[in-house]
């Protein structure tokens, strides 16, 4: 589906940016930019590395991200950070710090006995109110291990929704309220700053360079955690990631324009969640999207820091229009080969999905590539 056209405008430029001593380009090599459209707005805030995309889902008016520490899932977790939205919460008169005491509520709820909170200062969130706190339970109820658990609470109010950024960490329990050292969630608070929420623009794909425009207006260059470790230098090395990641891109919006004809098809019999989060998460699938998602986000401010705007909106836009055409034109051809017979169609590709014909695994020339670019960005070695 990605041939070398993938990478002819841009490897030498992207190739000499990455030759640059990290230092030249971010400012601290701890995080990654987060960007997640959410109900009409794109929540943008960093994400620690060491964690690593479990869970994200839409049900009705209610929207979850999950991340959790690499090596750790759902059933078992020390630490965990997740963004919720109340799609329309916001219509009300309600402000962030009530918004949050509900939070609270609902806490407290987990350990009447054992509760304790406090409140941070709330972080500048540009032309949008917000609250931050910190909730603890001594223990919680019911919890067989007996643990507790300590969660810093952002809470911020957007156009229409609510958004709440949350970390959790879990510990041995005790039988008293816990001690909450303020120093050190103000510092983890720090650490997802800047929060910021942009308009979506009709038509703008990953990484919503009008998002990271305004954010850059703001804090300087963004951080991405590609320079976190060995960067690539070879022209060669490059050129192939940047192969694989289109491939990657191209995969994944194939089949979220299959997921578009089919999800609502009536007879297509297609997952519950979907064709798309079906594919998403089985095996390397999410991982390796996650991955490509943040190198393409990488080379792209390489570039804009180092060769201009101009440029990385180029090599940006050169990929993403590739992706369109070559990801278009398959979901086309399937969906019209028989037009009388979609349904039928989609409920083969609901079984390939299922079947894991549409896996990205050992047998492809770019797995190794992706591996390796998992491994440099710090993502999860068991899938999402």
């Amino acid at each position: 589906m990605a041939g070398r056209q993938w990478v002819r405008a841009g490897i030498v430029v992207l190739a000499g940016t990455l030759a640059m001593p990290p230092g030249a380009r971010a400012r601290d090599q701890d995080t990654v930019m987060a960007i997640m459209p959410v109900f009409g707005q794109l929540v943008a805030w960093r994400m620690p590395t060491g964690f690593h995309r479990a869970n994200e889902e839409t049900h009705g008016t209610h929207y979850l991200f999950e991340a959790l520490r690499d090596q750790e899932t759902a059933g078992a977790w020390s630490q965990r950070i997740t963004l919720e939205a109340e799609a329309g919460a916001a219509n009300s008169d309600r402000t962030p710090q009530e918004f949050a005491s509900d939070l609270a509520t609902g806490f407290r709820q987990r350990c009447p006995d054992t509760y304790y909170g406090i409140e941070l200062d709330p972080p500048a969130v540009d032309g949008h109110e917000a609250f931050a706190a910190v909730a603890g339970c001594g223990r919680v109820a019911g919890d067989k291990a007996a643990r507790g658990e300590t969660a810093l609470i952002v809470v911020v109010k957007g156009a229409h929704s609510y958004y709440t950024l949350q970390w959790f960490e879990r510990g041995r329990g005790q039988d008293l309220p816990p001690r909450i050292d303020a120093d050190l969630w103000s510092g983890r608070l720090k650490e997802l700053l800047p929060v910021t929420l942009c308009d979506e623009v009709a038509g703008e794909e990953p990484p919503y360079p009008s998002c990271v425009a305004r954010i850059r207006a703001h804090t300087g260059p963004l951080t991405t955690s590609a320079s976190r470790n060995r960067r690539s230098t070879d022209t060669a090395e490059v050129e192939a990631r940047w192969e694989a990641i289109g491939f990657t891109i191209t995969l994944q919006h194939y089949l979220s324009t299959l997921a578009a004809a089919c999800d609502a098809m009536p007879g297509a019999s297609v997952p519950p969640k979907g064709l798309l989060r079906a594919w998403q998460e089985r095996g390397r699938n999410g991982v390796f999207l996650d991955a490509s998602r943040m190198y393409q986000t990488a080379l792209v401010t390489a570039v804009r820091e180092s060769s201009g705007e101009e440029a990385a909106q180029r090599i940006l836009a050169n990929q993403m229009a590739l992706v369109r055409q070559q990801g278009d034109d398959a979901a086309s051809r399937l969906l019209d080969e028989d037009p009388s017979g979609r349904a039928e169609t989609c409920r083969q590709a609901r079984t390939e999905v299922a079947a894991g014909q549409y896996d990205i695994g050992q047998s492809l020339p770019m797995y190794a590539t992706l591996e390796s670019l998992v491994r440099e960005l710090g993502g999860n070695g068991n899938g999402s």
